[in-house]
């Protein structure tokens, strides 16, 4: 009798053991559960929020219009236009479109839809003599994109029959990927804020180019703070067009500034607050 109580109270505790079990399976299965609810909010807020996520394309176009010499001691020359054009395309339609504008204008000076691509440069197609004749690049390159950023330069060079040689030209545009905006210097950093960053950005152009044949006086406040700047990963690279900051023979200098020597004026509501 003894033996049979004591195997049916064993049998019990076993009974009670795996019941345990069960609910603890079922807490796991909870705790799943909620997991699924934090996940279903993370993905909310990434709704919520604006999606930066940016894809760009190219398309190329040309035209060409050859002449004969005029004269013995002259040569035959081709006019031409060619066109590398970058097209972008992001989930909110509204900001691609306004970007692509942007774009096309900078590079062709025409407004998006006024004129193709393709017709823009079979513009070459009435030049009517060799006198007039003249050749025309115009490209878009990627430069950098972080965070709601992304820095484009566009670049052109132009040659016309009988110039001693080229011209170029280098225009960077810097967008606000929540809204398709150009951002320039002034929405980066506080008010009044030009004085102290030239003074910081003489000291880092002289360091990289030299402080000799530019049409600036150094340490006068004469320099010329750039219009032109890329967003990188550590800083702002600034650059100059061709004769903005001295000879031809200069080209288009460049300098860097890092995001550490601005931290004094640019404020916690800046786009770049979040590299500091």
């Amino acid at each position: 009798m003894k033996k049979f109580l004591l195997i049916s109270t064993l049998l019990l505790q076993l009974f009670a053991c795996s019941g345990n079990k069960n609910k603890t399976g079922e807490a796991s299965d909870s705790t799943n559960g909620e997991k699924s609810d934090t996940s279903t909010t993370a993905a909310m807020d990434v709704e919520q929020n604006p999606n930066y996520d940016l894809k760009m394309s190219y398309k190329e176009y040309a035209s060409e219009k050859c002449f004969d010499a005029m004269e013995e001691y002259e040569s035959d020359f081709c006019a031409s236009k060619e066109l590398k054009l970058m097209v972008v395309s992001m989930p909110n339609e509204a900001v691609s479109k306004r970007i692509n504008a942007t774009i096309f204008k900078a590079t062709t000076g025409k407004k998006m839809g006024s004129i193709s691509p393709q017709a823009f440069v079979d513009e070459i197609q009435t030049t009517s003599e060799i006198y007039e004749a003249y050749t025309n690049a115009s490209t878009v390159d990627f430069e950098s994109k972080n965070g709601e950023l992304f820095s484009i330069t566009v670049n052109g060079s132009d040659y016309f029959y009988g110039a001693a040689h080229p011209s170029g030209s280098s225009q960077s545009l810097v967008f606000d990927l929540s809204t398709g905006e150009i951002v320039a210097l002034k929405d980066l950093f506080d008010a009044n804020f030009e004085k102290k960053l030239a003074k910081i950005a003489e000291r880092n152009f002289i360091r990289e180019n030299g402080k000799d044949g530019w049409d600036f006086t150094p340490g006068n406040g004469s320099f010329p703070l750039p219009d032109h700047f890329i967003v990188g990963e550590k800083g702002l690279n600034f650059m100059f067009g061709q004769y903005e900051i001295g000879p031809y023979a200069a080209g288009m200098p460049t300098f860097f500034v890092p995001f550490e020597q601005l931290r004094e004026f640019i404020p916690a509501t800046s786009r770049l607050y979040k590299f500091l």
